[in-house]
């Protein structure tokens, strides 16, 4: 098979142990060239996850796969965006999870409470990647590492009550201390996407 990234051009066997060399190459390649891969086409086919098995899975059959590489800018402008369309799909129904809590919380309360946590750790995870990264935007500029550390903190006392079964407890610090928090965020994500990211070509 042969494969391209960037200037690259290359030919492999079609076979297994081929594919952890690849990938150490297409890495190797991303990382001289300060670049990241946004996605693959496999006989032209689009793939976005599960690079490695989607490529076992047709090893024999493979003629050619193509690396699709995005800047470091172009990635945290996909992140801030992903971020803002969570939180403003989230932020409205957490009353409804708030209320359920106050009054005792269901089991089926419990569950959208776990999938909320796996939203919140997904946030924690883009704000702490975009604290770190070279790029930087005018209007986020002192605002990420306070908001990391005290949604850190946050987080913490979340899953510390959770632990207790604490429904009211959960409650409170949803509704008093995260959720001001992230609305507050939220609204800082739509100024930077407004005057610093180009949205056309995302999503």
């Amino acid at each position: 098979m042969q494969v391209s990234i960037l200037t690259e051009l290359w030919d492999i066997e079609n076979d297994i142990d081929s594919i952890k060399e690849l990938f150490i190459r297409i890495n190797t390649i991303l990382k001289l060239n300060k670049r990241y891969m946004d996605y693959m086409t496999v006989d032209g086919a689009p793939v976005k996850t599960d690079f490695q098995d989607y490529i076992e899975d047709r090893i024999k059959d493979i003629s050619q796969i193509d690396i699709i590489t995005i800047s470091q800018k172009r990635l945290n402008d996909n992140l801030l965006v992903t971020a803002n369309e969570y939180l403003t799909g989230t932020i409205p129904q957490l009353n409804g999870l708030v209320d359920s809590f106050y009054k005792g919380a269901s089991e089926g309360s419990w569950q959208k409470f776990g999938d909320l946590v796996e939203g919140f750790l997904y946030i924690h995870k883009v704000t702490e990647a975009l604290s770190t990264s070279e790029t930087d935007y005018n209007t986020l500029n002192g605002m990420l590492e306070p908001f990391v550390n005290d949604f850190n903190i946050k987080l913490v006392m979340l899953l510390e009550v959770a632990e207790q079964r604490d429904s009211l407890q959960i409650a409170d610090i949803i509704n008093y201390e995260i959720k001001p928090l992230l609305e507050n965020f939220n609204v800082l994500l739509e100024t930077t996407i407004d005057s610093e990211v180009v949205r056309d070509d995302l999503h």
